[in-house]
């Protein structure tokens, strides 16, 4: 069972990166999507660490609601999202 601050679900079409971390274990980077009935789309991002099942929120700087994006890791911890669609999200 994950615990921290836990994404929204369900979620759909959204991105993920995986980048090892320090300790040996590993974080998920999820990033926007949208509902399971594809009415509402997410600009949220979040990251998941591994082995430990915590969430966390990470505060964006500018970010829109997107869905269908793709998305390709940079460097060792930056992800950088192009195209998709937008509308108004949550």
């Amino acid at each position: 069972m994950t615990t921290g601050n836990i994404p929204k679900a369900p979620q759909a079409h959204f991105f993920t990166a995986v980048f090892p971390n320090p300790d040996g274990g590993y974080e998920i980077f999820l990033f926007a999507g949208e509902g399971a009935t594809f009415d509402i789309r997410y600009h949220g991002a979040y990251v998941l660490s591994l082995p430990g099942l915590f969430w966390r929120q990470v505060t964006l700087t500018a970010a829109g609601a997107r869905s269908g994006h793709t998305c390709v890791a940079v460097r060792e911890r930056q992800v950088l999202s192009v195209g998709g669609e937008n509308s108004k999200g949550l």
